[in-house]
Parts: C-alpha cells; structure tokens; sequence
C-alpha cells in the first residue's frame, strides 16, 4: 500500500502557522499564529479531522511573534520562545498553563527557535545574537535559568537534542551545522555513562560548512545520524556513531529548498519546505536516498518567473473582469498551499505537517478512507451482477 495523505480542507489558523508542537498522547496541539504574540492550545481529541477541534486555551504572555514552541514529554511542560527576546515555560497547575520567565543573561536579540533535551530537563533557545542559552531549572532560586555560548557567526535558527547524551547541534544563517558539548557540569548527572569524557561545556566537536541557510537539524532516534537541510536543496547526512570520527554526505534535492525534516525510524527521515510536498528518504547500511513523495499531485503553474512577474505588473481585468479574478501567480495543485514549516510524528506510520497558510495535514502509511469505501463499493457491484 502507498503512502496516502488525510487531508484538512480547511486552514486551522487564517493567519498562517509560525510554529506548532503536539503533546505526547497527541491530544493536544499548540499553534503560534503568524504575525501574532498569541499561543492557540486546541484539544484534538485525537482526532484528524480539524471542524471536531475545539480551542482550548490561549497563551498570550508574548509581546511580539511567537518564533518556537516544544512540547516536554517527560513533564508536559510548553516552552516558548519569541521575538520578544524572551522565552517561557508552561506548567499545567489547577486548570490553568502558570508561566514562568526564563532569566536570559545576554540576550540582545529576538529568540528564534527553542528545544527541550530528551530527558525533559533541559532546554536550549537559539537567538539572533548568535548565541545558544542551555536552559535548566535552577531549585535554590525556582526559576529557570540559561548559560550561554557562541560557536556560529549569525544567527542561530535551529536546534535539536541527541537523544542519550549532552549533545547540542545547531544550525545558522552562517551557512553551517555545528555539533557541540551541551553537558553542565553540576547539572547532569555525572553517574550517567553518557556523560563520561564528554569535553567542556560548549565545545564544538564538529562543523560542516554548506553552500546556503541551514534551515534545520534533526537527530535519529537511535542517534547514529544527523541530518540537517539547507537553503541550496540540499541534504546533509552526519554519521555520528564515532564522535571522535564524525563523516558527512550531502545529497542533492531537485526542487527548491528544504525548510523541515523530521525522523520517523532510524532509517526514515522526512523533508519538506518550499516545494510543499513531503519528500521521504530511506537508509540502509548508513546510506539515505530519496525514496518518495508523500503527495501525488505535484505543483503545477500557469505562469512562472519572468512571465508572471510581467503579468502581476501590466496584465489588466478584461472586460466585465474583476481585478480580483486575474490569476498573476502559479496556482498550486500540491494539498499545503504555502511553505510547510513544520513536521512532526504523529504516531508509528502517520506524519503531520503546517503550513504558513494555515493547514494541519496528516501523511498516513494506508489507504484513505474515500479509496476504501470506493474500494467496497466496486466489490458490492461485482456481488450484484451474480
């Protein structure tokens, strides 16, 4: 069976999704509007179909856009991060989401992305001045608390965790991935065999220089590989099973550039962006090639570059023509309708993905349901003819 897609024929936000994270049973679903300082919790009711979603609570604690949202499994805590240059936590008490500021030293620029460690007790905050914030909460002062350290030279706009050991890489506008220590002395646990010989805090243990924007990183969940992609459609693959050894590869993408990717598997990871389709990639023995895309329907235009850049200038309505009905742009057929700025894994099988248009769609592993009725109706006939 091919993969096939649940889509929503409605956006969920009318201004466009700046960021989104699912809690763990998937229940609910956090969304920062676009050009909003407002946080939307809507619970799902672990359903996919958005009409059936009800908005739960609003978060407005923020001043400016809402640039990053995470979701803690461990605590089911929300951390938060804005232009605003600030970041906070989220803690369920009484009914009730009970913010905490983040104490930041430093920070100058608006915070741009933000994630929680696998354990569930630290966090790091990627800012426009360059710098990374390790968050942890500190309880002889109960409050959350940051150190930082740079080792980009632009500003920092993704993030993600190793999932066993103090392991940070980061991606920038300086055209470069970055993996570095993130282990704090006093604050993990040194007993911890992932922490030993691990070097100082801050460290970086390796770089890969790439021809464009790192728009974003991602980390399997057996952390063997890392994957980052770019602004030149590209795909960087980092062998990590030997830190001391680390290796990359950089695999070309046709279309236009990347913006997400996501694992699902130690074997499968998922990428999408400004083509607006999700692109699977599949490993074997440690060597990623681009198996499929999630969505059939490849975008399609009527005009394209120069020509639709004259026409939106001097095309005029015809007669009896409104101005609003003249279609200067490429109209896509692809079901997201904007760049999609956001994968997560729903559950085993099932890949959810926004837009800055607006829409939630879930990419599932099995037939949809309209395929499967149609499929029984055919079998209904076939009864009736004997």
């Amino acid at each position: 069976m091919g993969l096939q897609n649940m889509i929503n024929p409605y956006p969920l936000v009318k201004e466009g999704i700046a960021a989104f994270a699912w809690s763990k049973d998937r229940k609910f679903l956090c969304v920062a509007p676009n050009n909003t300082s407002d946080i939307l919790v809507y619970d799902t009711g672990n359903l996919l179909d958005i009409t059936k979603w009800k908005l739960a609570y609003v978060l407005d604690d923020h001043t400016q856009q809402v640039s990053g949202i995470d979701w803690n499994d461990k605590t089911n805590q929300i951390i938060s991060c804005a232009h605003d240059k600030n970041a906070i936590v989220y803690t369920y008490v009484e009914t009730k989401w009970r913010p905490d500021l983040v104490v930041m030293p430093n920070q100058t620029r608006a915070s741009l992305c933000v994630k929680w460690n696998k354990k569930g007790d630290m966090f790091a905050v990627g800012s426009g001045n360059k710098r990374i914030f390790l968050g942890y909460y500190e309880t002889s002062n109960a409050w959350w608390t940051c150190l930082t350290y740079k080792v980009h030279e632009s500003s920092v706009i993704a993030l993600s965790f190793h999932p066993t050991r103090p392991i940070l890489a980061s991606t920038s506008t300086d055209k470069k991935v970055i993996i570095s220590s993130a282990y704090i002395e006093g604050v993990d646990p040194t007993e911890d065999a992932s922490t030993t010989k691990m070097p100082p805090f801050g460290t970086a243990l390796y770089t890969v220089d790439c021809f464009g924007w790192v728009n974003d990183v991602a980390w399997s969940p057996n952390g063997l590989f890392c994957t980052a992609v770019s602004h030149d459609s590209k795909v960087h693959v980092l062998n990590a099973s030997d830190l001391s050894a680390i290796s990359h590869k950089s695999i070309q993408y046709k279309g236009l550039a990347f913006y997400r990717v996501c694992y699902t598997t130690d074997s499968d990871f998922y990428c999408c962006g400004y083509d607006r389709i999700p692109i699977q990639y599949t490993g074997k023995d440690g060597m990623f090639v681009e198996s499929k895309s999630l969505d059939t329907s490849p975008a399609k235009a009527k005009t394209e570059g120069y020509i639709a850049s004259r026409a939106s200038i001097f095309e005029q309505p015809k007669l009896g023509q409104k101005v609003e009905e003249i279609e200067y742009f490429p109209v896509s057929k692809t079901h997201h309708k904007n760049v999609i700025i956001g994968a997560v894994s729903y559950q085993k099988g099932v890949l959810s993905c926004c837009d800055l248009a607006g829409y939630v769609h879930f990419w599932k592993e099995q037939l949809d349901f309209n395929t499967i009725s149609f499929n029984l109706e055919k079998k209904k006939k076939k009864k009736k003819k004997k």
